[in-house]
């Protein structure tokens, strides 16, 4: 191997003769010479050492590919058909699939790149034209390594992938009734029913809990916002968008190098101290329960306060000792209601509250989030 010198290889045979692993050394010799996986696994293609490249491919390709993007190496040397499952979509395919990314053509943008509605082998779908820079790049190819490990009914679908071209895409499901936030706002001409709204919302918690419970250690989304909860033909919620998402502590916190995510959706803990646990996600369901139930986006407040969850706290704190009034008056008055409609209102407003307290201590865990929204429905 390259880099290496003639001590390097007596430290690998010391570690041998004392019943240790020479190949891990080795390795970590090489490593800490600045060397990546992605030049590792170019050598290994030189001496055909095929088997190694296979195990490799299977250790964290997510980690290969970033690499590969960050020095500009042509993607096409690695032959790779899928990554964690997801089948490699050529970029002439995708190109035909998106009319060119046809202005008409898009449906959104995000921070780090423009959505595009497709036809891919006759099936609509959504794909992500990821900007060519490396941030961008590294939350797109976290959010496929998310996406294909993660499957769920309540988490948006990945197609595949698409890395042979001047920039990289991703390819999802379509979901024909975008996002809650084109509901929020008003940019679909038909109003959300509350049992649809009911419905959206325990599809998201259930969504979340497994995130957070799936695994070792917890999931953490990092960007949960009414944007990112993508509707399905059937309004059927699905939680997009993980360039964000990280692995957690089980008992403890992390901390962020600095602050991501969208203003109105985040916790006081995290945007002072930047402190990261799930009940990051927490208050940003939270906010987004709040905004279901009321109408009102987290940022549309020509409120008395700085966000949605500030003022709705605000009027339930001045009608605890006094009448419900005030909190009926920021119900969703553009839905029909009755007094069944009306107790789901009571009850997203109440979780909502209770997700978007100050202390994250005091806020429920994902578990509680989804017991009690089934033991509502149930009563």
């Amino acid at each position: 191997m390259p880099d290496l010198q003639l001590k390097d290889v007596e430290a690998c045979r010391k570690v041998y003769g004392a019943g240790g692993s020479p190949t891990e050394i080795l390795l970590a010799i090489w490593g800490s010479k600045g060397n990546k996986i992605v030049q590792l696994y170019n050598y290994l293609g030189r001496i055909r050492n095929i088997r190694a490249m296979r195990i490799i491919r299977h250790l964290d390709i997510f980690f290969l590919f970033f690499d590969s993007f960050k020095f500009k190496i042509n993607m096409e040397r690695f032959s790779c058909s899928t990554i964690y499952n997801a089948p490699s979509i050529k970029y002439n395919e995708v190109l035909l699939a998106t009319n060119n990314f046809a202005d008409s053509q898009i449906i959104g943008r995000g921070g780090y790149g423009i959505v595009y509605k497709g036809d891919w082998k006759r099936t609509k779908v959504a794909v992500k034209r990821i900007q060519s820079k490396n941030n961008s790049i590294k939350e797109g190819l976290q959010e496929m390594r998310t996406l294909a490990l993660y499957r769920h009914d309540n988490i948006l679908p990945l197609y595949g992938f698409s890395f042979d071209g001047p920039e990289p895409c991703l390819i999802y499901q379509f979901m024909a009734n975008g996002s809650l936030e084109d509901y929020i706002k008003c940019k679909k001409t038909n109003i959300l029913t509350w049992q649809q709204k009911w419905n959206i919302a325990i599809g998201a918690a259930r969504g979340l809990h497994y995130l957070h419970t799936v695994g070792s250690a917890p999931l953490i989304h990092g960007d949960i916002k009414s944007a990112n909860i993508l509707l399905d033909r059937y309004f059927e919620a699905r939680l997009g968008d993980f360039g964000l998402s990280r692995i957690g502590k089980v008992s403890n916190f992390s901390i962020a190098a600095n602050v991501k995510g969208t203003l109105a959706y985040l916790p006081l803990e995290f945007l002072t101290r930047r402190i990261i646990t799930t009940k990051l996600d927490i208050y940003g369901y939270g906010v987004v329960l709040l905004e279901i139930a009321t109408g009102i986006g987290a940022f549309g407040c020509s409120l008395d306060e700085s966000n949605l969850a500030s003022y709705c706290h605000k009027i339930n704190s001045s009608t605890k000792d006094n009448s419900h009034k005030n909190v009926e008056l920021i119900m969703d008055h553009k839905c029909p209601s009755n007094d069944l409609q009306h107790n789901i209102y009571r009850n997203l407003l109440e979780m909502g509250l209770k997700c978007t307290e100050t202390d994250w201590n005091d806020r429920p865990s994902s578990q509680r989030i989804l017991d009690e929204l089934i033991y509502y429905e149930s009563t």
